[in-house]
């Protein structure tokens, strides 16, 4: 009776190490697309904090705020997160009635 639950409970040690899943090192590439809204920015700040995404551009577009004011914003905050060589891209400034949060 002994040996059979020494027995159980060293497989059940053994099956719970090995079914542990491996640390994994992954990289990801992205390319931001923004209006430069608060949310977009938060958003921006933790991707540019985190080591493993590595951003290959950012695009303004127009929304929140035109795309002029949006690359502004971006190439201020790009320097705080030693981001200076990631390129930023303005977009066009569309015509039309604006939506009421812009």
């Amino acid at each position: 009776m002994r040996i059979s639950v020494v027995f159980l409970l060293t497989i059940i040690l053994t099956q719970s190490i090995s079914s542990q899943p491996l640390p994994a090192k992954l990289r990801h590439s992205v390319i931001i697309d923004t209006d430069c809204g608060i949310d977009d920015m938060r958003a921006i700040s933790l991707l540019l904090a985190r080591p493993e995404i590595s951003i290959k551009a950012i695009l303004s577009s127009d929304g929140s705020l035109p795309p002029g004011e949006c690359v502004e914003k971006i190439c201020s905050l790009l320097p705080e997160f030693n981001g200076n060589n990631i390129p930023v891209v303005c977009g066009d400034d569309l015509t039309g009635i604006n939506p009421p949060w812009s």
